[in-house]
C-alpha cells in the first residue's frame, strides 16, 4: 500500500506536464505500455520499494551521469531483490500446491458419485458423451482429436476448437498421462469428459495457466488413430 501511494504522488507530481496529451506516436504508446508493465510485475511481485527512487534511478541510468551506488552495491541489492522474489515465489505457489490439492480431492470424491461417471483406480475419472464404433489406438499409435481444457470451477485454459485446428499426438509418449490411459480406452469417433488429478496431469509443477497440483477437466474428441 506504501509504495503504492508514493506512486500516486509522483504521477500527480508529474501530471500537469501531461494530463492533456493524447499517445499519438509509437514511441509514447510503447513509453506508456513499458510504465504499465512495469507496475504491473512490481504489483504481481508485492515487492515493497519506493517509487520516487525507483523514477529516480531510471532518470540517473537514462542520463549516464554518476549513480548514487557503485556497481557492486547495485549487484549486491539487485541480488537482493531476486532472492526476496523468488523466496515470495516459492512460498506463493506452495500455498496455492496445497489448496489446489484439497480443492482436487474434495471436487473428485463428489463427481465420482455423479450420474455416468466412471472412476478408475488410477484416479483418472470420466463420463461418455459420446461413444463411437472406431478403433481404439495403443501405445504406437498416433491419433487427432479435439480437445478443450478447463479448471474444475470451469475456467478454460486452451481449447483446440477455439484455435480451428485438432491436436495430433503420439498415444505413448505425446500427451498428458491421464489423458493417454483415456484414449487407449476410447474408440475413435468418442467424446469424453476427463477429470484429472494433478498426478494424471501437470504435478506440482503445473503449466502455465494450471497451477502446482490442480485437478483439471478435459474435454476430447477422439476424431482419428492414424
Amino acid at each position: 500500500m506504501r509504495c503504492f501511494l508514493i506512486l500516486v504522488a509522483v504521477l500527480l507530481a508529474s501530471a500537469t506536464a501531461h494530463a492533456a496529451e493524447a499517445l499519438s506516436t509509437p514511441k509514447e504508446r510503447t513509453s506508456y505500455a513499458i510504465g504499465v508493465n512495469l507496475i504491473g510485475n512490481l504489483k504481481q511481485q508485492e515487492v515493497d520499494v519506493d517509487l520516487e527512487l525507483v523514477v529516480k534511478g531510471m532518470r540517473d541510468a537514462l542520463a549516464g551521469g554518476k549513480l548514487l551506488m557503485s556497481d557492486e552495491e547495485l549487484r549486491k541489492y539487485i541480488s537482493f531483490y531476486q532472492h526476496d522474489v523468488r523466496r515470495k515465489t516459492a512460498k506463493s505457489r506452495g500455498e496455492a500446491a496445497q489448496e489446489n490439492k484439497k480443492a482436487g480431492v474434495e471436487f473428485l470424491s463428489a463427481n465420482k458419485k455423479e450420474k455416468g461417471v466412471v472412476a478408475l483406480p488410477s484416479g483418472l475419472q470420466y463420463r461418455v458423451l459420446k461413444e463411437g464404433t472406431g478403433k481404439r489406438p495403443a501405445d504406437a499409435d498416433s491419433v487427432t482429436f479435439h480437445y478443450r481444457t478447463a479448471s474444475i470451477t470451469g475456467t478454460e485454459y486452451e481449447s483446440s476448437y477455439r484455435i480451428g485446428e485438432p491436436a495430433r499426438r503420439r498415444v505413448g509418449d505425446g500427451v498428458l498421462p491421464g489423458l493417454s490411459e483415456a484414449l487407449k480406452l476410447m474408440p475413435a469417433g468418442s467424446k469424453w469428459q476427463l477429470f484429472l488429478p494433478p498426478q494424471l496431469a501437470y504435478g506440482n509443477k503445473g503449466n502455465g495457466k494450471v497451477g502446482p497440483n490442480e485437478t483439471i477437466v478435459f474435454e476430447i474428441e477422439l476424431l482419428a488413430v492414424n
